[in-house]
Order: structure tokens, then sequence, then C-alpha cells
């Protein structure tokens, strides 16, 4: 006991020594120590925004404005507008016999623009078609991919494509891009807002580079709706 009692006595004395000696160099040490603090303090700050922000980028990506939708209705609800019901009974007949349709050389239609003025039935002509057809209707509104960080909206149409094609491993799907002329107007509208212009053009190349990778083994059908036809850009109504 006596021996381990002198042991503790002697280290007590030894950290006395080097507390002290800290202490003589605590001003020396200062200003070095401060300036450690602020670099991890800045360091820090800047981890946990750059963490922030990716999660509500990612949380904006991710689903929000997409739905997958199952209509209930059918062409029978569509009136007024007997000429594009005619002709999208064509597109739904084409889509429920697809293998008929390829056997003949005829491949199934890739897309299909409604143009018609607010509250004409573009929507609801759109979930009619997949209604009749039994296939799940992936909507979102052009609004959706507007953003104010550029490249937020292009990423967002890539998440849209991304999920119809996973949709299409189980059979065909119906995308629906309403307001489209929020996304697909003309490229280079000047106007000053030149982060704004280049977030559009972003998100329009992005559909346009997405829209060109579709193969007809994807089974996607797009439908843009819009009551602007003449703002669209032509590379996306050619």
């Amino acid at each position: 006991t006596g021996l381990f009692a002198g042991a503790m006595a002697a280290l007590g004395g030894v950290l006395a020594g080097v507390g002290a000696k800290l202490a003589g160099l605590g001003p020396v040490l200062a200003p070095y120590l401060q300036l450690l603090l602020q670099l991890g303090l800045g360091v820090g700050a800047a981890v946990l925004a750059g963490y922030l922000v990716q999660k509500l980028m990612s949380g904006s990506i991710r689903g929000k404005g997409i739905e997958v939708q199952h209509p209930k209705e059918r062409f029978k609800d569509v009136a007024g507008i007997d000429e594009a019901v005619a002709e999208m009974k064509e597109v739904a007949e084409i889509l429920k016999n697809p293998g008929a349709y390829e056997r003949l050389g005829i491949e199934l239609p890739r897309g299909v623009m409604l143009y018609g003025p607010p509250g004409t039935g573009k929507t609801l002509l759109s979930k009619a078609l997949a209604g009749e057809t039994g296939i799940p209707l992936l909507y979102a509104n052009g609004s959706t991919f507007v953003e104010v960080y550029v490249g937020n909206g292009a990423a967002k149409i890539r998440e849209l494509f991304k999920k119809a094609r996973k949709l299409s491993k189980k059979g065909p799907v119906i995308m629906m891009i309403d307001e489209i002329d929020s996304v697909g107007a003309a490229r280079g509208g000047g106007g000053g807002n030149e982060g704004g212009n280049r977030e559009y053009d972003h998100a329009l190349n992005a559909l346009l580079a997405e829209m060109s990778e579709l193969k007809p083994s994807d089974r996607i059908l797009i439908i843009g709706a819009t009551n602007r036809l003449d703002m669209l850009d032509q590379a996306l109504v050619r």
C-alpha cells in the first residue's frame, strides 16, 4: 500500500509539473487554438449546410409531384371533343393489342400532344385512355420541373423517366406531362433572367435526351398537354 501511494504521489507531481508548463505556454498557444477552433467550426458548418441542401434537394426530387394513377374514367365520360376521342381510341387499340400491330410493322406510338384551352378535357382524355386500356398513368405537372437551382429540374425529369422505365418492366406505361409548356418552352428566351433561362434549358435538354433514348421495347407512351402550343420548342414537337 505504501509503494502504491508513493507511485501515485510521484505521478501527481509529474502531472502538476506538466500542467504548470502548459499554463505558461497558454498566452503563446491561445491564438493558434482560437484559429483551429474557427477552422473547425467553419468546416463543420459547411459540411452541415451541404448535408441539409442535399437532403432538401433529394427530398424534392424523389417522387414529389409525380403520381402513379389507375384511373377509372372511360371514353364515355369525355364529352364535346368527339374527334379527339376517336383518335385516342385508335391509340387505345394499339396499346391493348401491340403484338398484332407489331406483326404488321406498325410501331407503338411514342407520343401524343393534346392542345386546347384550359378546361377542355385534356387531362380527362388522358385518364380515359389509361382507364380503357388498364395501363397505369404516370402523371406529372410541368411546373414540377421548374426549380430555382440549376440542374434540379433536370434531375426531376431523369427521376420521372427512371420511374417510368421501372414500371414498364411490368407492362406498358402512359406518362402524362400536364402543362408541358412550363418545361418545354423554346430555349433562349432571354428576358435578363440568365440563371432561370439556364435552368429551363437544362430541364428541356434533359427531357429531350430522355425521350430520344426511349426504345420501342420500353413501351412508354408520352402525353403532353398544353394550351400554348406556340410556345413549345420545335425539338419537342417535331
